[in-house]
Order: C-alpha cells, then structure tokens, then sequence
C-alpha cells in the first residue's frame, strides 16, 4: 500500500502538470500566421561540387564540376568558379573551361567568361578541336555555344580565326560570323 503522504504528493504533481499545460496552451488567435512577404528562396554556396544533366529523354547529357558555385536567391543567378562543363552527345564530348560562369535564372543558359577553351573529341575516330576565346554563351537544351568575341579553332595543324561564331554541338556544324581567315596545311 502507498502512503497517504506519497499519493498526496503525485496528485499536487499531477495537478501542476495539467495547470502548467492549461495555461500554456495556444488558442488560434495567439498562433503566428504565414508571415507576409516572406522570401523562402536561399542564398547558397556550394565547394567542390559536382553535377550532372539530363536531357529530355533521360539520357546523361553532361557533367558540371567546379570548386565553387554561389547562388544570389534575389536575382536567381548563379557564378561559378574555374567551371569545367562536359557536354556528351552520341560519342562526342565537348569540354569548357573557363575563368568564371554565370548560370541564368531559368538555368537553360550558362556564360562562360576570362580565357575559356572548348575542346571537342569524337572518341572513335580519334578526332580533337579546340577553340580558344574569351566568352562562350552554351545553351543548354539544344547544345548549342555563341560568342560574338575573336576566336581561333583548331584541328590538327589547322587553324581557323573569326569574329564570332556559332557551334551546335550535336551535329558538329560551325558558323564563323565575320572577319574569317584560315590557315590549312596539306598533306
């Protein structure tokens, strides 16, 4: 049997329990509501990351690595740092290299900036281009890159300069905007 001096002691307990939760509990006007205006968007910074992207068919259609991406949730852009792109496409793949890029907010383009390069290699046939500039605009969905900056391409010993060009990446087709001079060696 419990004594009558224990049982009073867990009654008092279990009556400042319930007092407790009584006067501590919320009704629906003392709750806080949404909070108007509130930005739910983060701000974020990302060391030695690594991603990749998919097409539409859910197939990998490149590889993004870098030591760092910032992204500004007021404007939606994000920069990154020393990118190194890879963009695949049926037995090609394209490389950029540069400086610096800035992904637009919808992240359907990316604007690479500084010294970049593009390499590209058809690995069976054993094939390399490279294309030195100092800004490349890759759209991503149709992979596709645009400069309006001098550029120089190069396959082997040749050597193409120009003053903006256009690639589309999928089926290797160059335009060369103006200014075109070329250097071909036979063999």
């Amino acid at each position: 049997m419990i004594p009558r001096k224990t049982m009073h002691g867990i009654a008092v307990v279990g009556a400042l329990a319930a007092l407790s939760f009584w006067l501590n509990r919320e009704s629906a006007e003392d709750r806080p509501g949404a909070i108007a205006g509130l930005d739910t968007r983060l701000n974020y910074a990302l060391h030695d990351f690594e991603a990749l992207y998919y097409d539409q068919a859910g197939k990998l259609a490149g590889r993004v690595t870098a030591p760092g991406l910032a992204n500004d949730a007021e404007t939606g852009i994000g920069v990154i740092d020393q990118p190194r792109f890879r963009v695949v496409h049926e037995g090609r793949h394209w490389t950029i290299l540069s400086e610096t890029a800035t992904v637009t907010p919808d992240r359907e383009h990316v604007r690479f900036s500084g010294e970049v390069s593009v390499l590209g290699q058809e690995i069976d046939r054993g094939r390399e281009v490279r294309i030195k500039t100092s800004e490349v605009t890759l759209d991503i969905d149709p992979r596709r890159i645009h400069s309006n900056e001098n550029v120089t391409i190069r396959e082997g010993l040749n050597a193409l300069n120009a003053n903006g060009f256009r690639l589309d990446m999928t089926k290797e087709q160059f335009h060369l905007d103006r200014q075109v001079e070329g250097h071909y060696v036979t063999r």
